[in-house]
């Protein structure tokens, strides 16, 4: 009995151990958005989000107001797929200490696995969105290149 109660802990502690994956993703050269995301996620049952930091800074040079950047954690993730070769991320956050206004910025990140670079190559869209006294106002961009790199 005793051998295996230390067999099951052993095999499940071992799978524990390879049943993550920790991910870097980065916007390719462009010039009114940077950003940068380094997220751990599980490989098992759920695939939960272990832990998510980041930023997306919005620099639009077409109308937007001044430079907002966006602080990026774990809740705002609210759906991500890893699976059949692809990685996809849906992101939203708000921006904490905007003045006299309401601003938001919502992220789509879709990629397939690339063998060639041994990364995750893909399309990255953004919609941001602010309030001003005349009402919502919005900027896009879209099919922005994104990479998302394996790491450790």
């Amino acid at each position: 009995m005793f051998q295996r109660l230390i067999l099951s802990a052993a095999l499940m502690t071992g799978f524990n151990a390879f049943a993550t994956g920790a991910y870097s993703c980065k916007v390719v050269d462009h010039p009114d958005i940077k950003f940068s995301l380094a997220l751990s996620v599980s490989h098992g049952m759920g695939s939960p989000i272990l832990n998510a930091t980041g930023t997306v800074r919005v620099n639009p040079t077409d109308g937007a107001p001044a430079k907002s950047v966006y602080k990026i954690g774990k809740q705002s993730i609210p759906q991500y797929w890893n699976n059949d070769g692809a990685f996809n991320l849906g992101i939203y956050a708000e921006r904490a200490g905007a003045a006299n206004s309401t601003e938001s910025v919502t992220v789509l990140i879709k990629t397939d696995f690339d063998e060639k670079a041994s990364a995750y190559k893909g399309k990255f869209s953004i919609e941001y969105n602010w309030f001003e006294k005349t009402g919502w106002k919005s900027w896009k961009a879209t099919d922005l290149d994104v990479i998302c790199e394996e790491v450790g």
